[in-house]
């Protein structure tokens, strides 16, 4: 089976809205929990870069201090975020319910790992043991429901899962040359230089059509 025969049959228990219109506050508990996500999603990706990828130095002051701001960010968006009503057409609430979906069985598979303590294969010994295939098992249940919602977010979105992965593979390509190294993932020529202060102000300040002066300091 390719990617685009596992989309479509994937796209069978796809649903096109929900059975009932979700109410304002429903729509701002799941974008809460949509913020809440992505913020610790920025720190996740943040721990990938410094200490799995080495971009630079990352001790566990750092950490903390992050996780200081986070837990007040969180606080702050989960504070104000069901104050907020929201309406949204049915499409769109589809795409946020996929996202949802996936998030949570993103957790499912963090939880997969914490609860073998961080150590979810075997020996090679024990490698047709009843523990390890039960293992194998639930890894593959929880992956495979995180490439449903993967594949259902790209139904909703008009992307073809073939498409998707063929450009993912082109950026890795650039990105890569000759396989992972720490300095290619700095550089990420793929996505071209980080813009200076000075530039991002101009470039604000041409946007705004010159009607208001930004200076830097």
């Amino acid at each position: 089976m390719n990617s685009n025969e596992y989309q479509k049959l994937a796209a069978r228990t796809l649903i096109d809205g929900p059975q009932q219109p979700l109410n304002g506050s429903e729509i701002s508990m799941l974008a809460t929990a949509l913020a809440m996500h992505e913020r610790l999603g920025r720190l996740t990706e943040k721990l990938k870069k410094n200490i799995l990828h080495r971009h630079q130095n990352y001790d566990t002051g750092n950490f903390l201090d992050d996780g200081e701001k986070l837990l007040d960010d969180l606080t702050n968006i989960f504070e104000r975020g069901t104050a907020t009503q929201l309406r949204l057409t049915d499409q769109d609430t589809m795409v946020l319910w996929n996202v949802i979906g996936l998030l949570g069985e993103s957790s499912e598979v963090a939880q997969l790992l914490l609860a073998w303590q961080l150590e979810p294969t075997f020996s090679e010994d024990a490698s047709e043991t009843t523990m390890a295939r039960e293992a194998m098992r639930k890894w593959a249940k929880e992956l495979g429901d995180v490439a449903w919602y993967h594949a259902a977010i790209a139904t909703k979105l008009g992307l073809q899962l073939s498409d998707i992965q063929e450009a993912n593979i082109d950026k890795l390509r650039k990105r890569f040359p000759e396989g992972f190294t720490t300095e290619d993932s700095v550089a990420r020529v793929d996505v071209g230089p980080s813009k200076g202060l000075g530039q991002i102000l101009g470039q604000v300040q041409q946007d705004l059509g010159g009607a208001v002066k930004i200076t830097e300091g």
